[in-house]
Parts: C-alpha cells; sequence; structure tokens
C-alpha cells in the first residue's frame, strides 16, 4: 500500500483484502481499477515508465511513451510549437477564407497581427523556449511554406511502369508541400488554387486512369481507382499520420498493378485493421481532423475506411489492405 501511495505517481489507492486461502494460509488481494492516466515509477528522485513486453517489464522508449499519453488524450504532438514559424509563415487569404467562410466568424482585414493571433489561438502558441509560434497543426493546414520550417511536412509521390520499385522503371516524381486545404473565392476575385489533397488525387488519378477514347466530345477514361477511394486514403494518411516523426513525409508509391500510400506512425490510439475496418474511431490529430471536417475533407470519423472497403469491392473486386511496418501504416489499393 506505501509503494502503490508513495512510488507510483500519480498515486493510486487500490483495495487491499486478506482472505483466507488453502492450508490455513492468509493471501493479499490487491485490487486496482483501470485508470485513464499514464504511470510512472518514482526511483532515485525520478519518474520511470515502464511498458510490459511478454514476460519482462522495460523502460519505455521516446516514441512508446508519446504513444502512451496520446493513447490517454494527454498529449496531442499537432498543438507542439515549430520553432521559427512565426505568424508571417501563415497564408493570410486562406485564414480569412476559413474563418469567414467557411466557419462564418469575423477576421476582419482592419485587424492588427496581435488581435488575428488571438483569434487563432486553435493555430498558434506560446511556448517558454521557441516564443510565439505556429503549432504543427496550423502550418500544416494554412502555411504558405510548410516543408521550410517542417521537414516532413510534404507528400511524396512516385509513378513506377511496373510492379517494383526501380530506379529505371520510373515514370514520373513530384512532391507536394504546401498548405492542406484549398482555397476558394477571396473577395471579389475568383482564384482558385488546390490544397495538398486535391493535387496529390490528381497525380493519382493521372498515373491510374487510362484514355479510352471520345464518347461524342467528351474524352473518355477508364479509372484505375475510384475517385472517392483515392481522396479518402489521402486524407486518411495526411490527418491521421504521426507528426513527432517530424522528418518523414508521406508517400504514394503508384504501380501498374496497385497504389500504396505509406503514412509516418502506428496505428493510432491502439487502432488495428480489424477495428477499423468496422469503424472504430479514433484521432491521433483532432484539430487537423475538426478543420478537415470543417471544409468537408472528413465527413463522420471512422466512416472512412469501411466506404474505401465497399467501394472496392463494388468496383473491383477487392478490398484494400491495411499493415504496418516500420513505424508506418501501409495502406494498399489493387488497380
Amino acid at each position: 500500500m506505501n509503494v502503490a501511495r508513495d512510488a507510483v505517481r500519480p498515486p493510486i489507492i487500490p483495495l487491499f483484502q486478506v482472505v483466507r486461502g488453502v492450508e490455513g494460509r492468509d493471501i493479499a488481494a490487491v485490487s486496482v481499477t483501470r485508470g485513464y492516466d499514464v504511470y510512472a515509477m518514482l526511483r532515485n528522485n525520478s519518474l520511470r515508465y515502464y511498458i510490459r513486453v511478454g514476460s519482462t517489464c522495460r523502460e519505455a522508449s521516446t516514441e512508446e511513451l508519446q504513444r502512451l499519453f496520446q493513447r490517454r488524450n494527454r498529449i496531442h504532438v499537432e498543438l507542439s510549437p515549430v520553432a521559427s514559424a512565426q505568424f508571417s509563415a501563415l497564408d493570410q487569404r486562406r485564414l480569412a477564407e476559413y474563418f469567414v467562410d467557411v466557419r462564418g466568424q469575423q477576421y476582419p482585414a482592419g485587424y492588427d497581427d496581435a488581435e488575428r493571433q488571438v483569434v487563432l489561438a486553435e493555430f498558434m502558441t506560446d511556448d517558454d523556449v521557441v516564443g510565439r509560434a505556429c503549432t504543427i497543426a496550423g502550418l500544416v493546414l494554412f502555411g504558405e511554406s510548410p516543408r521550410r520550417f517542417l521537414l516532413g511536412a510534404s507528400v511524396e509521390a512516385t509513378a513506377f511502369a511496373g510492379t517494383e520499385e526501380s530506379v529505371g522503371e520510373v515514370l514520373d516524381r513530384a512532391e507536394f508541400a504546401g498548405p492542406l486545404v484549398r482555397l476558394g473565392n477571396v473577395g471579389d476575385r475568383a482564384l482558385r488554387e488546390d490544397g495538398v489533397v486535391e493535387s496529390v488525387s490528381s497525380f493519382i488519378e493521372h498515373h491510374t486512369s487510362r484514355w479510352t477514347g471520345v464518347a461524342g466530345a467528351v474524352r473518355t477514361e477508364d479509372r484505375g481507382l475510384p475517385r472517392t477511394v483515392v481522396r479518402e486514403a489521402i486524407v486518411n494518411a495526411i490527418v491521421h499520420r504521426d507528426y513527432s516523426l517530424s522528418a518523414r513525409p508521406v508517400q504514394v508509391r503508384i504501380f501498374s498493378d496497385r497504389v500504396v500510400i505509406l503514412s509516418p506512425g502506428r496505428f493510432p490510439n491502439g487502432i488495428t485493421p480489424a477495428s477499423m475496418a468496422i469503424g472504430t474511431r479514433a484521432a491521433r490529430n483532432p484539430l487537423i481532423v475538426d478543420t478537415m471536417r470543417d471544409y468537408g475533407y472528413v465527413e463522420k470519423l471512422g466512416l472512412g475506411v469501411p466506404m474505401m472497403i465497399r467501394a472496392m469491392r463494388r468496383f473491383n473486386d477487392t478490398e484494400p489492405e491495411f499493415t504496418e511496418r516500420d513505424e508506418t501504416v501501409v495502406a494498399t489499393f489493387y488497380r
């Protein structure tokens, strides 16, 4: 009882009972309710975090500890400040459109920078070390050049001629490193600028669709994958990726028989391929998810994977595959 109270942080108070066992021996029975915190052992005036591996306990690595806190919703990497990414790093046109047109709030041009920063509390933060700075969420959503400050804030796409990765069979290669969200109408100007989602989706469609002829005056194509599946797969890979792996981009690899999308990080918050297939919900980056939902990129959380499974079954009687490899979630769609 003293260990539970004095050597565990935060302290726990278990139920302690003494019961009579076989041969008249007394047995101490200690019951601990399921916790919703991440617990540490206090040793030599320092906190040590442990995880269970098989029949042994080992000290958690930095990545394992981050995942533990994420599962308990104690930290969200997306809210971390990005050093040197100041207010000027954000695209003011996209911000104005988001607050005025998408959310229906006030974001008048007359606001000075300080006042705007109050409005932008979700996307900027004050940090004791780096000072006032954009959060990861603010930068990847609205940053003019996110990759300038965050190396992995991009999508690298490569199209191969065959079924394997080979330098000699590279048909096309591109990197998409702008803001995630599109820009529509700003003021009196009809201006359309795609975000990363639209740009990557167009790249995939270009390299998976085949021209089949002309019907009347309309060019006809055979699509290699349903458009809804392509878009949903890209959105999922971006919004659910692990931004603590800040130097690793999302990758898209297009082969003659399949499209493979690699998203940095493991499955979020204990999710498995089986649980995703039935719509289990979990968000590693809830602010990014909510903002993308405001734009219509994301609908109800948890419905994306079941939708993709149904769409692929109708399209070519295959199912997407979701696996985890080397701190990466790999999604495979067969053409």
